[in-house]
C-alpha cells in the first residue's frame, strides 16, 4: 500500500492529507486517517491528536490507535485522558494502548475501569492491569468472578490463582451449584488451580 501511495504522491503530501483530519465531513476525516495510518508519518501526530476531541467516537478510537502506532509510548499522556471517555469503544482502545506499553504510571486510572458497565472494557482493564504486572485486591477479584461475562470471570480466576487467595476461593464454592457449566468450571479452576 505504501508504494501505491508513494506513486500517487501521497507521501509527499502527507501534511495536506493531515489537514483533512479537520474536514467537517466525517467520512473524509475517516479516510484521511486511514491514509495517514498507511503512511506512518510522525509529522501527522499533532493533527491526529486533534481527533481525540472529535465528536465522532469512531474517529476518536481510531486516532488513539494511530497515535500509539505513530508516537509509541509517547502517546500515553494524550491517550490516558480517554480512559474516561463516554464511549465504550474509545475507553476500550485507550485501555489497549495503556496495556500495550505496560504503563504502570496509569494504574490509578485503570483500576476503576474494572467496574465499567461494559464487559469488554472490564476485560481490557484487567488485561492492562495484568500487563503492568499488577493485580487487584482478592475481594475485588472474587466480586468480579461473580460477573456474568465469562471472560471477566476467567481473568478474575487467573488473578485469584496467582494471588493464592484461599479465603476468596473458598467463598466461591457456592457457585459450584450454578446452572451455568462455565461458572462451575471456572470455580474448579480457581479452587484446584492454586497450591492450597
Amino acid at each position: 500500500a505504501l508504494s501505491t501511495l508513494g506513486r500517487w504522491g501521497a507521501v509527499e503530501r502527507a501534511d495536506e492529507i493531515a489537514c483533512l483530519l479537520t474536514d467537517p465531513v466525517y467520512w473524509v476525516r475517516e479516510r484521511a486517517l486511514d491514509v495517514l495510518r498507511n503512511l506512518r508519518g510522525r509529522e501527522a501526530i499533532p493533527r491526529v491528536r486533534s481527533l481525540l476531541g472529535d465528536p465522532a467516537a469512531g474517529l476518536r478510537a481510531d486516532a488513539v490507535g494511530l497515535l500509539a502506532d505513530l508516537a509509541g509510548a509517547d502517546a500515553l499522556p494524550w491517550v490516558a485522558g480517554l480512559l474516561r471517555d463516554p464511549d465504550r469503544g474509545v475507553r476500550f482502545r485507550a485501555l489497549q494502548v495503556v496495556g500495550r506499553f505496560g504503563a504502570k504510571d496509569y494504574l490509578p486510572e485503570l483500576t476503576p475501569l474494572v467496574d465499567d458497565p461494559d464487559p469488554g472494557v472490564v476485560v481490557a482493564a484487567l488485561r492492562a492491569i495484568r500487563s503492568v504486572g499488577h493485580s487487584l485486591e482478592p475481594s475485588d477479584l472474587a466480586r468480579l468472578f461473580r460477573a456474568p461475562h465469562s471472560e471477566v470471570r476467567s481473568l478474575a480466576s487467573e488473578f485469584l490463582v496467582a494471588a493464592e487467595a484461599r479465603d476468596e476461593a473458598a467463598g466461591l464454592l457456592d457457585l459450584l451449584e450454578s446452572e451455568d457449566e462455565r461458572v462451575r468450571s471456572d470455580v474448579l479452576v480457581v479452587v484446584g488451580g492454586g497450591r492450597w
